[in-house]
């Protein structure tokens, strides 16, 4: 439940379920930036928790500064891309697009719409 950086596959894929602190919510920046460093060609995916009435996971914006790729999902199957820096196209701007999803089972995550800009139909 801590010391993530330690057991991160540096040219791996390395799930974190879930990353937390319980106080002092602003250093969850430098627990995610020790986690980045540690990666060399590897990938590492955070989970962690958000309020209903927040846009970002607790830690705020903290949260945001390493990450490459930024998702929320909220109750309800909106996922919402917070943040994207590397663009598979880069004509398209990725940043803030919403879809709507399902979960089925209990683990499968289905996609039900295509990733759109907010207020588009």
């Amino acid at each position: 439940s801590t010391d993530f950086q330690d057991v991160i596959l540096k040219d791996g894929l390395t799930i974190i379920d879930y990353l937390k602190l319980t106080d002092n919510f602003y250093l969850i920046g430098g627990e995610i930036k020790s986690i980045f460093e540690r990666l060399s060609t590897g990938v590492v995916i955070i989970s962690m928790q958000k309020s209903k009435a927040s846009e970002y996971a607790v830690g705020g914006r903290f949260t945001l500064d390493e990450s490459r790729l930024y998702v929320t999902l909220s109750r309800g199957g909106t996922a919402k891309i917070m943040k994207c820096k590397n663009w598979k196209n880069p004509e398209i701007n990725p940043n803030f697009r919403e879809c709507e999803y399902k979960i089925i089972g209990g683990h499968k995550m289905v996609m039900m719409t295509r990733w759109l800009k907010p207020k588009e139909e």
